[in-house]
């Protein structure tokens, strides 16, 4: 499937004047209540007993927030391009540090292709809550919140708008860690599976285990909350020569929207958070859990990517293709971390990738090329 990419040489007219208005006529937003995880830090639920979806007011300390985009709205727009298909639905789960709008543009390209676009922002991102004050520091108390609050999104949020049709996940980073283990955990909640430059392990500078004993050493002082050396804060100065291999023109846009508003400018990790990030890893890597991923896969890996290690990535792809499922490892060279900011002539074949996929899960030839 081919759609029309933004011209990166209109990218904040097109953004402005097309992309925005079409996406606000189609938008509804809602709260719901995180879940906190139990006293032991581990989940309180399973597959069985996965709660409903908890009303919550937009002041409450425990609210997510989350943005849905409905297909059926954005059709009777007539914009050139919409297809007037129905598709089912894709939850976008975003990356460390990130929000909703970070993702219009997908947004954009998956609301041409057919579907109905849901995305919650985590615990300590965008509008949800964050359990404490200082805006620019993400904190987490159990991995395991991320996965059961995004798992209550796909049962109750992304069912509504998709409906019998099938419900799509598209994941980047430390959001593809959360997925990764949300399909071993809730196997039957989605139907297939993208994780772009997943979070299968962060990448920490010192060997995990050794990272390890730091992190839950300064939780144990007390430092849970504070920032990890070499994590900085927001910068609102947009630095081109940061850009890389990927479009200035789309990571200017997207700092753009940082520097406006104060809620998006989470830049920097706390102890707690990489502690829970290394706990992540070790519980998606076990080859129990790989097994029971059931729903089909595509695994995009960056190359070479400075925030993420390869080798956790490959043996996870490995570990669930032991375990029965399809799954398929893509290595986009020359490429940057964020792959969905890449120019177009690689944001080309990786959305048309994603989009073929979707539409045909069996269709997974070109397996690690």
């Amino acid at each position: 499937m081919e759609l029309d990419l933004i011209d990166e040489g209109q990218y904040e007219q097109t953004m402005r004047q097309t992309v925005l208005p079409a996406l606000e006529a189609c938008k509804r937003e809602g709260w719901m209540c995180s879940n906190a995880p139990g006293d032991d830090g581990t989940a309180r639920f399973g597959p069985a007993d996965l709660p409903g979806r908890r009303a919550v007011v937009p002041t409450s300390p425990d609210r997510l927030h989350y943005v849905c985009y409905e297909a059926a709205r954005f059709d009777e727009l007539g914009l050139p391009g919409s297809q007037g298909l129905r598709r089912g639905a894709v939850v976008i789960s975003h990356g460390f540090t990130e929000f909703a709008g970070k993702y219009s543009e997908m947004a954009w390209y998956f609301l041409l292709a057919g579907y109905t676009v849901c995305i919650l922002e985590h615990w300590g991102h965008g509008l949800s809550g964050r359990g404490l004050d200082d805006p620019n520091l993400v904190w987490v108390d159990s991995y395991r919140r991320y996965v059961d609050d995004l798992a209550v999104f796909c049962k109750e949020v992304a069912v509504d708008y998709g409906g019998d049709l099938p419900i799509c996940l598209y994941s980047h980073s430390m959001g593809a860690g959360v997925a990764a283990s949300l399909l071993e955990r809730y196997p039957a909640l989605v139907d297939r599976a993208v994780l772009s430059s997943p979070m299968i392990a962060p990448r920490t500078g010192l060997p995990l285990g050794l990272t390890n004993m730091v992190m839950n050493a300064a939780c144990g002082l007390g430092m849970g909350q504070c920032k990890v050396p070499g994590h900085h804060r927001f910068d609102p100065h947009f630095d081109p020569g940061s850009v890389g291999n990927a479009s200035q023109a789309r990571l200017r846009w997207n700092h753009g929207l940082r520097a406006a508003d104060p809620a998006y400018q989470t830049s920097a990790a706390t102890y707690g958070w990489v502690r829970q990030a290394i706990a992540m890893s070790r519980d998606v890597l076990k080859p129990a859990l790989c097994e029971r991923v059931e729903g089909s896969t595509l695994v995009f890996q960056a190359s070479p990517d400075a925030l993420v290690p390869p080798k956790p990535q490959e043996r996870f792809v490995n570990q669930v293709r032991v375990g029965g499922c399809q799954i398929d490892l893509v290595r986009v060279p020359n490429a940057t971390h964020e792959l969905y900011t890449m120019p177009n002539r690689v944001l080309s074949p990786y959305l048309e990738r994603i989009l073929t996929f979707f539409s045909e899960p069996d269709s997974l030839a070109g397996s690690d090329g």
